[in-house]
């Protein structure tokens, strides 16, 4: 990825540019696979100068804004799942270390004076490798490099994404907190290659972001989690029907007039509350699901939310229902979407 641009035309065609990085892409991919394959009895264990903290190697670099070493490869080691997995990660990222560092020879230049990183996160682990090794302290000890756009992009595709909220009078204080700190964090996985939008319901529609979804730029992530801290989470009763109705809409209308990905599109339904939902409204979203291709996940918060409609929902239009006590982490659960699509669902293309 490279954070610099310049005003002068590039010096190489843009197809000569995508097949490079692609083949780049295809190597690092390679290795990794083949040690995930063949080191899997093998342990490993992270020396101090492969760390990205601290860094001892390190040094100033104005142009980077930090401390790095251009000659090295770095990693933060994950303490999230088994201890065979995070050896498997670290073997991973010792053997992807050579291909980032073939990659710089070939395109960093002997200045550095273009900053731009390659990097690889451990799906099982979390952990997280990049070139070149820089100083990292300053990141939180629980980095979660699974929850970045990036990561999510390159493990889902392109996705449409409408985000349906239960803004009833039961969701408040806490609940409320957690629902808003989900949508945020889930808007923080979607990137400019993303279409979204937002509903809050009652027992009725109470506010929708946009009559059609907005590709996620980082403008359009900060205006749409802008317009979301300034709603009231906390008024009227519930109507599932009508939530679903206006989600189906909102997709239905930009489809119409081309704000989509035109990849996978996704409902994520929040509730803590109870509702009617008949067969015949079951069949609307079915239908609707069948036509555009929708992936419907659940989110039952609390044990007088309506589990059984949420359940079906799901259930009936190709996705998975999250029973979530008051005492779980929604903005995790929720941000864990796109396990779904790196565990099977095939991505597309968007065309």
């Amino acid at each position: 990825s490279y954070q610099t641009c310049s005003p002068e035309p590039p010096d190489r065609p843009a197809a000569e540019v995508y097949e490079a990085a692609a083949s780049y892409l295809r190597s690092a991919r390679g290795v990794i696979e083949a040690t995930a394959l063949a080191r899997s009895s093998e342990s490993c264990a992270l020396r101090a100068d492969q760390s990205l903290c601290p860094c001892n190697t390190c040094s100033r670099s104005d142009t980077w804004g930090g401390q790095v070493d251009f000659s090295r490869v770095g990693t933060i080691e994950a303490d999230r799942g088994s201890s065979a997995e995070q050896s498997s990660a670290i073997c991973m990222a010792e053997t992807v270390a050579t291909s980032f560092m073939a990659t710089a020879a070939n395109e960093a230049g002997s200045t550095f004076d273009r900053v731009g990183y390659q990097y690889f996160a451990d799906q099982a682990t979390g952990s997280y490798t990049q070139w070149p090794q820089e100083d990292k302290c300053s990141w939180s000890s629980r980095y979660e490099p699974r929850f970045k756009d990036w990561y999510t992009a390159g493990a889902t595709g392109p996705k449409d994404v409408v985000i349906v909220m239960d803004t009833s009078g039961s969701m408040s204080g806490t609940r409320a907190d957690k629902a808003l700190a989900a949508a945020n964090r889930v808007l923080d996985t979607l990137s400019w290659r993303d279409f979204a939008n937002i509903v809050l319901y009652t027992h009725e529609i109470k506010a929708v972001y946009c009559d059609s979804m907005m590709p996620v730029t980082e403008e359009n992530r900060v205006a749409m989690q802008t317009w979301l801290a300034s709603q009231k989470l906390d008024r009227g009763g519930t109507d599932f029907a009508k939530a679903m109705d206006r989600a189906v809409e909102v997709i239905n209308t930009s489809v119409g007039v081309g704000r989509t990905s035109m990849c996978q599109k996704v409902i994520m339904f929040i509730t803590d509350g109870t509702s009617d939902f008949g067969d015949d409204a079951f069949t609307r979203v079915r239908q609707a699901s069948q036509a555009f291709n929708i992936v419907l996940f659940t989110y039952a918060l609390g044990d007088s939310a309506n589990s059984e409609v949420a359940k079906r929902l799901a259930c009936e239009n190709n996705g998975i229902f999250y029973p979530v006590t008051d005492d779980d982490d929604l903005p995790r659960v929720m941000a864990e979407y796109y396990k779904y699509f790196a565990q099977g669902w095939e991505m597309c293309t968007p065309g």
